[in-house]
């Protein structure tokens, strides 16, 4: 993945993201802010869970961490999202502590 990103990273404008089981990653949720930090053309990004996905599976705390990074990257390139969508049971309780943050540097929204 992150070789099609260096490639087509440029021309990625729109990106349907679909949210991992962090315990079967070593990496916990890191993958999001390389990849979000890493598409100067992104605009819309969407948020989605994999259907084989627990409801209880869903972003915490660290993955919005992970997620505040990635947009903080975005915005010191001077770069901002128009549109997130997120699926309504990746929220999680962390929803309410930390989705501000990540989207408060998001001008364009």
């Amino acid at each position: 993945m992150y070789r099609y990103i260096h490639v087509f990273g440029n021309e990625i404008s729109v990106l349907r993201l679909i949210i991992l089981d962090k315990k079967n990653l070593k990496s916990n949720f890191y993958y999001l802010m390389v990849i979000i930090g890493r598409l100067p053309s992104l605009s819309i990004l969407k948020l989605h869970q994999a259907k084989t996905a627990h409801l209880d599976d869903v972003i915490d705390k660290g993955g919005y961490k992970f997620l505040v990074k990635g947009f903080k990257f975005m915005s010191e390139a001077k770069k901002s999202l128009i549109k997130i969508q997120m699926s309504h049971n990746l929220h999680g309780t962390a929803r309410e502590e930390y989705l501000y943050p990540c989207l408060k540097n998001m001008t364009d929204l």
